[in-house]
């Protein structure tokens, strides 16, 4: 994995995005207790993105992959109900033809690691909220990125 758990923030600090957010411990003996592949290996995380709404996470345990969402550090009212429904809306997927990634397993209990969660597959892409990471020709094309914003309006 890349090494991006760290960011500069307004300062020009460097910033842990993981720390006090995802315990790799806590969270190996959870995927354990879930039976999800990798027992015994050490978990690696990966800060991909957040905010005011969810972090997101790469997490990576042996040949295992897959994506952390989890509540911001200070967790509002009501969020982590959010999160388990957003949950069983994937988990609702699985097995059908509609695109998503797969639903791996969630966890109501903060003790884990502070907030609910929910582990799903990795879908390999990019957000095009990311404007330092978009992939050619749309790094440099803005004529492409209007074709590219008219195409995610009409599929």
């Amino acid at each position: 994995m890349a090494d991006t758990t760290t960011t500069d923030d307004a300062s020009g600090d460097a910033v842990d995005r993981t720390a006090g957010l995802v315990d790799p411990q806590r969270l190996g003996s959870w995927m354990d207790e879930q039976g999800l592949p990798g027992r015994g290996e050490p978990v690696e995380v990966e800060f991909i993105s957040g905010g005011a709404s969810n972090e997101i996470f790469a997490i990576r345990r042996g040949d295992f992959v897959s994506v952390l969402r989890r509540p911001p550090r200070v967790v509002p009212k009501g969020r982590n109900e959010t999160m388990l429904r957003e949950y069983r809306v994937l988990e609702a997927l699985n097995g059908t033809d509609v695109a998503h990634p797969e639903a791996y397993g969630a966890c109501d209990d903060p003790g884990v690691i502070g907030s609910s969660f929910y582990l799903m597959g990795m879908v390999d892409g990019w957000s095009p909220m990311n404007t330092d990471g978009w992939p050619a020709p749309f790094d440099t094309d803005l004529e492409a990125r209007a074709g590219l914003g008219l195409q995610l309006v009409d599929g």
